[in-house]
């Protein structure tokens, strides 16, 4: 008990330098990792992350997302972080929807794996998917629009804060190639990743309460790992690998550019409500 004392004071005092510190041990561990075991293939040879891989990686996910959530209340920045503020009521009308979708889409694809005899554990899948978006979904947002968002804001007004916190998360994504994910698929996550910082960092700021943009995450992850898990089941390995390794087309590029227009009107909305 006697050092949280100093660690709440020294953090009070230099919040931008402990959210530098917590990315840069995320970074050694992730180094330590490599050094250690190697690069190595978690795709199956497919360029995408396979579902079992991600499967196997909740645990790991899980302590994550608890350990942050353990230093953000050891340093007191619960309400820095927006994790225990009380959320405002105005900002709902971008949240609700978002995760309205989201979830409707997610429960959809759910009820079709479901539906779909050929894979008997498929409930204990989609269990298992569904606890790592939310470890995911915890754990991201905690480091990226918690305490790094709330370290850059020391120094950088919420608009740039946000953008620079959204580009950090974007990169933190290429380390997927070290898993065997191809580098077009790893750029374009990359970017998507960019996208949705800024949306989930507006949406943050709209309710204030991390809560809903852990919400958003949580229900993204789970649209896309649900539909992975569904496609995995209707295709073969041959068909998968074709379609994984065949480039991005450009129209995809469409969805990080709605992303972050989404995101930008949202911030907007709130900045505009700030100063009126």
């Amino acid at each position: 008990m006697g050092l949280i004392a100093p660690l709440q004071n020294a953090a009070a005092r230099y919040p931008l330098r402990v959210a530098v510190a917590l990315q840069l041990s995320i970074l050694g561990l992730f180094a330590w990792s490599l050094a250690t075991y190697g690069v190595f293939d978690a795709t199956d040879a497919s360029g995408q992350p396979s579902i079992d891989y991600i499967v196997s990686s909740l645990t790991l996910e899980a302590i994550a997302a608890t350990i942050m959530l353990v230093i953000i209340g050891v340093i007191g920045w619960g309400k820095a972080c927006r994790l225990t503020t009380a959320p405002d009521p105005a900002g709902l009308k971008w949240a609700l929807p978002l995760n309205g979708v989201l979830a409707f889409i997610a429960l959809s694809t759910a009820t079709l794996i479901l539906t779909d005899g050929t894979a008997p554990d498929r409930g204990l899948v989609l269990l298992q998917l569904l606890l790592f978006s939310i470890a995911v979904g915890v754990f991201e947002e905690t480091l990226y629009r918690g305490t790094l968002f709330h370290g850059l804001r020391q120094y950088l007004p919420p608009f740039w804060a946000m953008i620079v916190s959204s580009a950090v998360f974007g990169i933190f994504h290429m380390q997927n190639v070290a898993a065997g994910q191809a580098i077009d698929a790893t750029l374009f996550q990359s970017l998507n990743a960019f996208a949705l910082g800024v949306l989930f960092c507006a949406i943050m700021l709209q309710t204030n309460s991390i809560w809903w943009a852990i919400a958003l995450h949580a229900l993204w992850d789970m649209f896309l790992f649900f539909g992975a898990y569904l496609a995995e089941l209707e295709t073969d390995v041959g068909e998968t690998t074709e379609i994984a390794t065949g480039g991005i087309p450009a129209q995809a590029f469409l969805l990080p550019l709605t992303l972050l227009l989404l995101g930008l009107l949202c911030y907007r909305g709130w900045a505009t409500r700030r100063h009126a």
